[in-house]
């Protein structure tokens, strides 16, 4: 295993690794409408030129396993975790952990006091394992579909 800065190469891979797992993970806490709505709410088009940008403006990188991404994670440059995904055949394996690590330590290298996210229903239990504190949870709104999810933070220590 092996967690590596984003390559723009990486994208389709990324984009084929998120659509997957919320099809196959997030489908154990969300309706069909609601996985679709959440993989569906833009064009691939649009979604590969906004994530193209976003992962090279923020903090990216992706879990590597015998050449394949099989996880990837980034962060903006005020400490908001974005994304944060594990391919559905490597699940509760240590890759979110080790991504999120190597989150974390650029977060303090950043001088960054805290990091937040909003988790969906499937997220909020490994993100509570990881000492993150619910702030409050949410109804989001994507293509007519509501879908709960929490922001969630974590204080970090020098």
């Amino acid at each position: 295993m092996k967690i590596r800065p984003y390559e723009p190469k990486d994208l389709d891979h990324i984009i084929e690794l998120f659509q997957q797992t919320v099809y196959i993970i997030n489908r154990q806490d969300y309706s069909a409408n609601q996985v679709n709505a959440w993989v569906n709410s833009t064009t691939k088009s649009t979604r590969y030129s906004k994530w193209a940008l976003e992962f090279e403006r923020n903090f990216t990188y992706v879990a590597e396993e015998e050449g394949e991404v099989v996880g990837f994670i980034d962060m903006t440059a005020a400490g908001y975790l974005d994304r944060l995904y594990v391919h559905h055949y490597f699940q509760r394996t240590g890759i979110a952990s080790l991504l999120l690590s190597e989150i974390e330590s650029t977060a303090r290298s950043q001088q960054l006091n805290k990091i937040t996210t909003k988790a969906s229903i499937t997220a909020r239990p490994f993100f509570e394992a990881q000492h993150f504190q619910t702030i409050k949870k949410q109804t989001v709104e994507i293509s007519d579909a509501k879908m709960t999810n929490f922001l969630m933070e974590k204080k970090l220590k020098r």
